[in-house]
């Protein structure tokens, strides 16, 4: 994940030199029928908050047309909930309910 993340961080913050992360946190885990979600969080060296979505299951990036392991990483300048992440990332796999679409 750290890799992943050192890779967000120069796509988001392409004005500022690389950074380094702290420990990666496990704030919530979902698990739904079709695929399970990992929220996770850590901080860079300007001590920002930056959020890790882990996924397993059908893939958002390929369609529904395949099981995979995938991430997408950002940083959380509005501290939302883990909930309200993925509500607000992926509404096509989760709805209000908590159930998975």
């Amino acid at each position: 994940m750290s890799q992943y993340m050192e890779d967000c961080h120069l796509r988001y913050c392409v004005d500022e030199e690389a950074t380094t992360f702290s420990a990666f946190l496990l704030r919530e885990s979902f698990f739904f029928p079709n695929r399970q979600f990992w929220i996770w969080s850590c901080e860079d060296r300007r001590r920002r908050t930056w959020d890790i979505i882990v996924g397993q299951g059908m893939s958002p990036f390929f369609g529904e047309t395949r099981e995979c392991v995938w991430m997408h990483g950002e940083r959380n300048s509005v501290c939302y909930s883990p909930r309200d992440l993925l509500l607000r990332e992926y509404p096509e796999h989760i709805n209000v309910s908590g159930k998975a679409n």
